[in-house]
């Protein structure tokens, strides 16, 4: 213990013989503050409580909105991209690429927008998707409510690849 205190004390004296010897000559670097002192707030200067704003919610639906059928909550489509990616594996080989109308020619699309939707989301581990904004696409489908209707969609020109 005696040890340890001698030498905290042999630590105070070096530093105190660095400062008196940079006492007359300061370094040029150092700590340069615009505006001396500090800004306090004393805390009973703020207001201990502030109402909150009162806010006219109106949480009632009006009677005239449309009606809705539920039906169509149940009527969602779902779209394996497994098996659009499946799709891909089996039209290119590796290492190739094809236009996506060219894999769509040999593979209609049977669920519609939310199919097309799916290609443009693949992102397997060796199959990419690329869209090239200079040039554009057009797709046909048929609508999967009323078959006999033909819809197109108008994309920027989608290139498929597998790596």
């Amino acid at each position: 213990m005696w040890l340890e205190n001698r030498r905290v004390l042999d630590l105070v004296r070096v530093v105190e013989a660095a400062a008196l010897t940079l006492r007359n000559e300061p370094p040029g670097f150092g700590l340069e503050v615009d505006q001396p002192g500090v800004e306090i707030a004393l805390p009973f200067e703020r207001p201990l409580y502030q109402s909150p704003a009162a806010v006219a919610v109106e949480s009632r639906v009006p009677v005239e909105t449309e009606e809705v059928d539920p039906d169509l909550l149940f009527a969602q489509t779902f779209v394996d991209q497994a098996r659009l990616a499946e799709i891909v594996r089996s039209v290119l080989p590796e290492q190739a690429s094809a236009l996506l109308s060219d894999v769509v020619a040999l593979h209609p699309i049977e669920q519609g927008a939310a199919e097309i939707v799916g290609y443009l989301a693949l992102n397997d581990d060796d199959v990419t998707v690329d869209m090239d904004d200079s040039d554009e696409t057009l797709l046909e489908f048929s609508d999967s409510l009323d078959p006999g209707n033909t819809k197109r969609a108008r994309l920027p020109k989608v290139t498929v690849r597998r790596r």
